[in-house]
């Protein structure tokens, strides 16, 4: 069969609200689904069928040898429908086919959208704490594939709970988590961690959108899918809170690392460990956000990014023993340098220092 949709939908909770919807009147209703039908053409009996999903236990259908007498068909079928329908049915058949119509309304929007182009560059501000339950391996960072695929995934969760909850609802859901999450922040003193995000352009497009029909602020909508996702994956904290979980901010993130850690910090950094080792002496002033992120981010406990800046520039130096066996690090007694000047110091190559300094 040639066509789209399911003739089989089973019928949905009628208490539920989706739309807000008011209830239609059966002449309503009857416009409704004839603005909805859909025309299918079955090739080894040369049938058509004419039908609407949503109205009975099985959908309106009409069937016919010519797509004129399928629709006559139809007609009738769903005349006796309604003719047998109790208030309570027209009321849920309403509210579904008010469903289904916001549903084709939002494909239209999104195929506009994303018609101008097929991908792009996005800024999104990802939460410290869902950072490190994205990464691939602990203490890593997040891949730009892995991020999209987590959003997607929470999309996807987002429209299977709506169809039972209202707007209000999901608006509450969302606002809570963003609270939650904005608390851990102020508690860690850290900040939303911003992203460049390569995406295609009708994935945007149905953030763009959702988060417009709810209401809400379009990086808020983002962290809330992505706790959906840690939390379907199990990954969300022992209270339940989704996409948060805790995160250590020591007075000395790099205390206790051994050689082989510091080593697997430094690399995911894209730094030598003699840069790292400058850092951990707090020499280093002005550390871009970005790249005290990711040394937070690959840090067997995830630090804060704020927490990596701020003890970058302490001037906090390294044991004496440890500073003994630290050939060629930068002079302990000129703290104040820039992560660029270390690197050079460092005897890091030009390539290497953007390579460093990238997004």
């Amino acid at each position: 069969m040639v066509g789209q949709g399911d003739v089989g939908q089973d019928p949905r909770n009628g208490d539920a609200v989706r739309t807000g919807a008011t209830p239609a009147s059966r002449g309503e209703l009857e416009r409704a689904a004839r603005s909805v039908l859909r025309h299918d053409f079955h090739e080894p009996s040369r049938t058509h069928i004419v039908w609407c999903a949503g109205i009975g236990r099985g959908g309106a259908k009409g069937f016919g040898t010519a797509a004129d007498e399928a629709f006559r068909m139809f007609g009738h079928r769903l005349k006796e429908i309604l003719d047998a329908a109790r208030p309570s049915d027209l009321e849920r058949w309403s509210r579904d086919l008010a469903y289904d119509q916001t549903e084709r309304l939002r494909e239209a929007q999104v195929r506009s959208l994303a018609a101008r182009d097929r991908m792009g560059d996005y800024s999104l501000g990802l939460d410290p704490s869902q950072i490190g339950l994205l990464a691939d391996e602990p203490g890593g960072v997040p891949s730009n594939d892995r991020i999209v695929e987590a959003l997607r995934d929470g999309l996807t969760m987002f429209h299977e709970a709506a169809r039972d909850r209202t707007l209000d609802q999901m608006r509450d859901a969302v606002a809570e988590h963003a609270r939650a999450l904005r608390e851990g922040r102020r508690d860690r003193s850290d900040a939303p961690a911003y992203r460049t995000v390569r995406m295609g352009a009708e994935t945007h497009a149905r953030l763009q959108l959702l988060a417009h029909e709810i209401g809400i602020k379009l990086q808020e909508l983002c962290r809330y899918l992505l706790g959906l996702h840690l939390d379907r994956c199990g990954l969300s904290s022992a209270h339940g809170d989704v996409g948060t979980a805790p995160v250590a901010s020591p007075s000395d993130p790099f205390a206790n690392l051994d050689s082989a850690t510091f080593a697997r910090v430094a690399k995911a950094a894209h730094m030598s460990r003699i840069v790292l080792g400058a850092i951990r002496s707090g020499q280093v002033v002005d550390l871009p956000y970005l790249v005290a992120g990711r040394i937070g981010a690959a840090l067997p406990v995830p630090v804060p990014a704020n927490d990596i800046v701020r003890h970058a520039a302490s001037g906090v130096r390294l044991p004496p023993a440890m500073a003994a066996r630290a050939k060629g690090r930068p002079t302990a007694g000129k703290p104040g340098l820039t992560l660029e000047e270390v690197a050079r110091q460092a005897g890091m190559s030009a390539a290497q220092i953007e390579k460093m300094l990238a997004e």
